[in-house]
């Protein structure tokens, strides 16, 4: 499937819904297999999204990017903003990879690193 124009503020909606009910939430990992095409909408909500959840304390990852949408996020810059170590070849990598993350990474106290939504 596409993440464009037509869909972009579906997709926004489902993870901010996630970030609203996962509140001590640290990552949130998309699988992005099913992403097929990128347009610039989706480019512009994903650069957004990631900025927002990082200032709430929450990393935006990637899983299976296919090849046509990972060379859109190169040229357009979004790579840098998500972070080259928040992409992942497979979600089985990604998953291990966040886990061990979040092992290392200490939590912020209670009520602290989080913005309001």
């Amino acid at each position: 499937a596409a993440l464009y124009f037509a869909n972009v503020a579906y997709f926004e909606n489902a993870v901010l819904q996630l970030e609203r009910e996962n509140p001590d939430a640290r990552y949130i990992l998309i699988a992005a297999n099913g992403i097929n095409l990128l347009d610039a909408s989706g480019v512009d909500m994903l650069w957004n999204l990631a900025e927002r959840l990082r200032q709430n304390g929450i990393e935006l990852a990637f899983a299976a990017v296919k090849a046509q949408v990972a060379e859109v996020m190169e040229r357009t810059g979004l790579t840098e903003i998500i972070g080259r170590g928040n992409l992942f070849p497979t979600e089985m990598a990604a998953v291990d990879g966040l886990r061990m993350r979040a092992d290392s990474r200490p939590a912020p106290p209670a009520g602290e690193g989080r913005a309001s939504a």
